[in-house]
C-alpha cells in the first residue's frame, strides 16, 4: 500500500469522526485515530515526491487535531488534504 492510499484511509477516519457531531471525541475513535495517524508516521519513510509529503503532512495533522477534539483545524486539514488530492 503506498502513502498516498494510507492517507486517503486515514482521512476517511477523521473525516468520520467529524460526522460524528459530538463535541468530544470518545475512547473507540480516539484509537481508531491513533492507529490511522501511526499507520501515516510508518508509511512517511515511503513518500518519494513533494505532493507526497504535503500529503502526508495534512494527513498527520488532521488525525492529530481530530484526536484531541479541534474539529475546526482538523477540518482546514482534510480540506487542504482534498485539494491537494485531487
Amino acid at each position: 500500500m503506498n502513502i498516498e492510499q494510507i492517507c486517503k484511509d486515514a482521512i476517511e477516519v477523521v473525516e468520520k469522526s467529524l460526522a460524528s457531531g459530538g463535541c468530544y471525541v470518545g475512547d473507540e475513535m480516539y484509537q481508531e485515530l491513533s492507529i490511522v495517524k501511526e499507520a501515516v508516521e510508518k508509511a512517511w519513510g515511503r513518500a518519494d515526491s513533494h505532493k507526497s509529503r504535503q500529503l502526508y503532512r495534512f494527513t498527520w495533522h488532521a488525525c492529530a487535531f481530530a484526536r484531541y477534539d479541534d474539529r475546526g483545524i482538523a477540518r482546514k486539514y482534510v480540506i487542504k488534504y482534498k485539494e491537494l488530492a485531487k
